[in-house]
């Protein structure tokens, strides 16, 4: 099905809608090959063509004009406005848009719509609607790159979560999703920069608490975005000293030992549940160096070269599942 709009400025003062969104789900909702005119007219002109197509002098909310290259679909904003108000109207043009779109198709009621109708058309007409909802429901991830803010901390392998994070950046500037760049969010004391694609939103965070603190800026951003299932929406990316430098995990529940920033992260959300991309950072080979000592030592680049193929493979991976 291809769509075209007309006059979308009349439904624009009654909703904020994005309505090429809703016309993209529209044609993947329905399959048909027929091409439709939605056109946004005044209460006076949608009063004239229900007098002269259907002898009711009356204003209507919808009028569907099947025709022998591309259809025709009237809507009133104006008139649904009287009844439906913010949210409720904005469901109420994409529930007539649809009910229209079926009349095109061939399908006619006896009686109004009513919740609940059993009539097959209003049937049919509230399970696209659903269909339409959940496709233009956003489907929103947060990830958390840990790491310590400051020039001198740079280069340290407690800051592969930063780095991935960079490397994230570019990535997905390159499959073309829309960044806000970097800024920095007062409320939880982080970096963040935002990326959009059709229906995916991804919120890249790093949490400048210091490490061992990452735990509350995490906590505060779950809350301001909202996130309903953290299993799923949420993924930690930070060094790991249990992994070979070059080499990467991505698993649920499973932590390093002794990673006090991904303990401060698990005991502020009072659960593990949720994806960890583990970064090896480990190339110590035999010497005995603390690894409280070792990961705030620079990556030589050398090092970074390894660090940088692991991080490649492991976001590639990461983005392929989200998607």
């Amino acid at each position: 099905m291809q769509i075209h709009s007309f006059n979308s400025k009349l439904l624009s003062k009654y909703s904020n809608i994005n309505w090429e969104d809703f016309v993209l789900a529209l044609e993947q909702v329905f399959e048909q090959d027929i091409s439709v005119n939605i056109v946004f007219v005044k209460e006076k002109y949608i009063k004239k063509l229900n007098n002269e197509f259907r002898n009711i002098n009356n204003v209507t909310d919808v009028l569907s004009f099947p025709l022998s290259n591309t259809s025709e679909i009237y809507i009133c904003p104006r008139y649904i406005n009287r009844v439906f108000k913010r949210d409720k109207f904005t469901q109420e043009i994409m529930r007539v848009s649809i009910h229209g779109i079926l009349h095109l198709l061939g399908y006619d009621h006896k009686g109004k719509f009513e919740k609940d109708s059993q009539e097959e058309m209003f049937k049919i007409q509230e399970k696209k609607l659903e269909e339409v909802l959940n496709l233009l429901k956003k489907k929103m991830y947060l990830l958390v790159g840990l790491g310590n803010p400051g020039e001198e901390y740079e280069n340290n392998r407690h800051n592969a979560g930063y780095m991935a994070l960079d490397r994230l950046e570019q990535l997905l500037t390159k499959k073309d999703f829309q960044p806000t760049g970097w800024k920095k969010e007062k409320i939880f004391n982080s970096d963040i920069n935002t990326f959009e694609k059709n229906n995916i939103k991804i919120v890249l965070l790093k949490p400048l608490t210091f490490m061992n603190n990452s735990g509350v800026a995490v906590k505060k951003a779950l809350k301001k975005y909202s996130l309903e299932d953290m299993s799923k929406e949420l993924i930690l990316i930070h060094d790991d000293l249990d992994i070979p430098l070059g080499q990467y995990k991505t698993q649920m529940e499973k932590a390093p030992k002794c990673h006090n920033g991904v303990k401060n992260v698990e005991d502020h959300l009072g659960t593990n549940q949720f994806k960890r991309v583990r970064l090896g950072v480990d190339s110590r080979d035999g010497k005995n160096i603390p690894g409280e000592k070792y990961v705030l030592m620079d990556f030589s680049e050398e090092e970074k070269v390894s660090l940088f193929e692991a991080i490649d493979c492991a976001l590639e991976e990461l983005l392929l599942n989200l998607n």
